[in-house]
């Protein structure tokens, strides 16, 4: 992740189980119930329509996850056009807001952001805006990790009727190309994402100088951000990032398609000949070349 970016997501993290509510979205607050958000619509929204998929694929839901879009959402600023919020395990954990944003951002002078990309973040309301489509995101710290202000929510689509059929399984995707070169990985990986960002690296990692930090990539069921550093222009390490509620769903996947882990730890499980890992203690699934995976196994893991 861009140093700049893991600061500010850092800083929203710290401050968001204190400034859950924010002056954007009035009364609305990550860890609401489904009766207190509709106790708080009721007489501030024009319609409010509730969908559920057909199977569990949203990251930050253990057994069960509702979404609600909710239409005319009134503030004393102004209104919101639509509202989208994402219960997991009956605790909201995401809302997106598009139209009006801009609007009652206006009336709001004090509310300072810091620039990143297209996005502008607000560690005093825990925020993220995207200025030019007029859309904010209010996440809890599993959605910050999971960088969801990069996923735009299906309801809002005009044309929604399902939920999309995202990449399913935790199958390496075809674009990763564990060794492969970076001028012949680089243009397969801006293809299969929404956005990358390019990050010359600081030398702290001896075995990589370059980070293409990809956005929206269908890994799991769900767009996700995955991480590719290059050592020496070829690929040697990558971060797909995942959320702890989803940990269980991912192992019985990857021990179906890789067999039983090699290596179980507290925070670690290894799989494919130190090649694929499953780490719990910050949510990722990690890919390393053969020569990596023995050099942490002897290294790291002293196996």
């Amino acid at each position: 992740m861009h140093k700049w970016l893991a600061t500010q997501v850092l800083l929203l993290v710290s401050v968001s189980m204190s400034a859950q509510t924010s002056p954007l979205f009035e009364g609305l607050s990550i860890g609401m119930r489904p009766d207190s958000l509709m106790t708080l619509i009721q007489n501030r929204s024009t319609s409010m329509e509730a969908f559920t998929p057909n199977s569990l694929q949203f990251p930050l839901a253990r057994q069960n996850e509702v979404h609600w879009l909710i239409r005319g959402f009134e503030t004393s600023k102004g209104r919101i056009d639509e509202v989208v919020c994402v219960f997991a395990d009956s605790v909201l954990v995401f809302v997106q807001g598009r139209g009006g944003i801009q609007r009652i951002l206006q009336q709001l002078p004090d509310l300072k952001f810091d620039a990143y990309q297209d996005y502008r973040f607000s560690q005093k309301a825990a925020l993220v805006i995207h200025p030019e489509d007029d859309t904010a995101w209010k996440l809890d710290d599993m959605g910050f990790h999971m960088n969801l202000f990069a996923w735009d929510h299906p309801m809002l689509d005009k044309d929604f009727k399902t939920w999309p059929a995202y990449r399913a399984g935790v199958d390496i995707p075809d674009f990763i190309e564990m060794g492969g070169d970076l001028n012949t990985l680089s243009p397969r990986m801006e293809a299969a994402s929404r956005f990358v960002y390019r990050e010359e690296l600081d030398g702290s990692d001896p075995n990589a100088q370059l980070q293409l930090n990809c956005f929206g990539v269908g890994f799991a069921g769900f767009p996700r951000k995955i991480e590719a550093r290059f050592g020496d222009g070829k690929l040697n390490t990558v971060w797909i990032l995942t959320a702890k509620a989803e940990e269980e769903r991912l192992r019985a996947q990857m021990r179906e398609l890789y067999g039983e882990p090699i290596f179980v730890s507290e925070s670690w499980e290894a799989f494919a000949d130190w090649q694929v890992f499953l780490r719990k203690d910050k949510p990722e699934i990690l890919l390393l070349t053969p020569e990596l995976g023995y050099y942490y196994r002897d290294n790291y893991f002293k196996e």
